[in-house]
Order: structure tokens, then C-alpha cells, then sequence
């Protein structure tokens, strides 16, 4: 193969390829906003204003010891 049919390959299934990208994005995009209002899981969101008093209160080098249940890897919380 050529590369000028190689070029045109990678060309066609490109250009045929953005439209159901696109969409896929769009139904994604619209999903979200669709639950924007939501409050999320409160289980969830507990824990994580549990985690942040705890390092506001805290260095976060005694984050773990202090916190209890902490299933996070170091340094996610700084994030």
C-alpha cells in the first residue's frame, strides 16, 4: 500500500468516524446537565466533607490516621 492510499485511509475513516463521536459526546453532555441539580449520593458527599474537615483541622500527613475510613489514595484530596 501506497503512502498516499494509507493517507487516504486514515482520512476516510476519520471523517466517518466524527459523527458518531459527536453524538456520543452530545447525549453525554446533555445527560449531565439533565442531573446538574442533583444533590449526588449523600453517603458520598458526606464522606468527602467529613475527609475535608479532617485535613482543614489536620496536617495531611496525619490525615489518615486521624480520619478513620479513608478509601482514597494519597493525594487525590489535594486535587
Amino acid at each position: 500500500m501506497s503512502a498516499s492510499a494509507r493517507a487516504s485511509a486514515v482520512r476516510d475513516v476519520t471523517a466517518s468516524s466524527v459523527g458518531p463521536l459527536a453524538a456520543i459526546l452530545a447525549v453525554g453532555l446533555l445527560l449531565r446537565l439533565l442531573f446538574i441539580g442533583s444533590t449526588g449520593f449523600h453517603n458520598d458527599v458526606r464522606a468527602f466533607e467529613s475527609w475535608t474537615l479532617t485535613l482543614h483541622d489536620n496536617a495531611p500527613w496525619v490525615f489518615y490516621a486521624k480520619a478513620g475510613f479513608a478509601d482514597y489514595p494519597p493525594g487525590y484530596f489535594v486535587v
